[in-house]
């Protein structure tokens, strides 16, 4: 931890890599502006991919319990 805090090459990397996680290919307010012209094109419904597509999963996939309950039911059945 010591090295760390103290080596000033660490810093100097991690400032490096916070400007290349921080740098924005598109402004904000002109990606916001093209989201409000997609939306107003579409008639106040994006298209589908925009959407996640866990919005259209019922409740019992969307937790995953279709993964982990089945199995559980059939090992609670074999054993019984």
């Amino acid at each position: 931890m010591k090295l760390v805090l103290e080596n000033k090459s660490f810093s100097k990397n991690a400032a490096r890599i916070a400007n290349l996680f921080n740098d924005k290919v598109v402004h904000p307010l002109a990606q916001g502006a093209h989201y409000m012209s997609r939306l107003l094109r579409y008639g106040g419904r994006m298209p589908e991919y925009f959407y996640p597509r866990a919005i259209s999963r019922d409740y019992f996939s969307y937790l995953n319990l279709d993964l982990f309950a089945i199995p559980a039911v059939l090992i609670v059945l074999t054993t019984y």
